[in-house]
């Protein structure tokens, strides 16, 4: 009987892993999906909860700027793949272009035109939160935990 437990067990075994551990992936993607689609990216809370699930793998998906520099989807290939929902957080479709100067005084400029409400947060919209994470985005990384 424990023979044939073993076989059954072997048997539902898929590449190395078993079918509740791919099934366990797929619902992680799922909500990696869920969590960073391009909806949930026009509120800066639905910002800050892509970002919280992606800030340990957002090296996966380093800019053409910083490719060679904080580039890590050649370490950690499965990883990234796992991760490829958290790719709109870096690189959105919407919002302005990145900022390519790397001139202190122009960054501040361009991010604040981009993203300075002041103090009424009546003026956070959803045009607004677009192109302040158009313009932030692929600098995301700078504020992850794991660097």
């Amino acid at each position: 009987d424990t023979n044939s437990n073993n076989n059954n067990n072997n048997n539902n075994n898929n590449a190395g892993g078993s079918i509740s551990t791919d099934m366990e992936v797929e619902a992680f993607v799922t909500a990696l999906e869920e969590t960073c689609s391009e909806e949930n990216l026009k509120s800066i809370n639905g910002i800050y909860k892509c970002h919280n699930k992606c800030q340990s793998h957002l090296c996966c998906f380093a800019s053409a700027d910083d490719q060679a520099q904080r580039d890590c989807s050649y370490e950690r290939p499965t990883a990234c793949n796992l991760y490829e929902p958290c790719n709109k957080l870096v690189n959105p479709i919407h919002g302005n272009k990145p900022v390519k100067s790397l001139e202190p005084a122009d960054i501040e400029t361009i991010v604040f035109d981009a993203c300075y409400f002041g103090a009424d947060p009546l003026k956070i919209t959803e045009d607004m939160v677009q192109k302040c994470h158009g313009v932030c985005a692929q600098r995301l990384c700078c504020f992850s935990d794991y660097l």
